[in-house]
């Protein structure tokens, strides 16, 4: 176990910042439930409809910069990752170079472990049903891309709505909560 194990900057670490530690390892000893309503943890494994990537997808394949193709391949990498047929049939997808949380950088930006990984976008996605995560697509979902979180104000939204708390069919609008 590593709980407890101090982290150190490897020699690619800029000047000056190799000695010491960078951080520590600690354990996450929670139920799924305490995991859920972590607010570090909760946005990964928890459970709804609209997710959009921390790191971008790497698509299985090359799209030859056609859009039709690479929603083929996001569809077959979501499946890939264990999302049900009928989930990714019927949910609405989009994608792009640029991320759709503040402060991403740009798919083109992140570094592959191979520089012939393949096209990489940032995608955004809303299933017809509530999915659980933690959600990791594409061909190098194994290594740290294509690492999906909530998009927590939609889906928060949503809920409230379901529950009766909003009235009517207009969508919510970001910061009137």
């Amino acid at each position: 176990m590593l709980a407890g194990e101090m982290l150190y900057a490897d020699e690619k670490a800029e000047p000056g910042t190799a000695n010491g530690p960078r951080a520590v390892l600690k354990l996450i000893d929670l139920p799924l439930r305490g995991l859920r309503e972590d607010a570090n943890v909760g946005p990964y494994v928890g459970r709804g409809r609209t997710w959009s990537t921390v790191t971008p997808v790497v698509l299985p394949g090359y799209d030859d910069n056609r859009a039709a193709k690479a929603l083929g391949l996001l569809r077959k990498s979501f499946v890939q990752a264990g999302v049900s047929e009928e989930a990714v049939a019927g949910a609405e997808i989009r994608f792009r170079g640029v991320g759709y949380r503040p402060g991403q950088d740009l798919a083109r930006d992140y570094e592959a472990p191979n520089a012939s990984s393949g096209p990489k976008y940032h995608v955004w996605v809303r299933f017809p049903v509530a999915v659980t995560g933690p959600l990791a697509v594409g061909k190098l979902r194994y290594r740290g891309l294509g690492l999906f979180a909530l998009v927590e104000d939609v889906d928060q939204a949503e809920n409230e709505e379901l529950a009766g708390g909003r009235e009517g069919n207009e969508p919510p609008v970001r910061g009137s909560e």
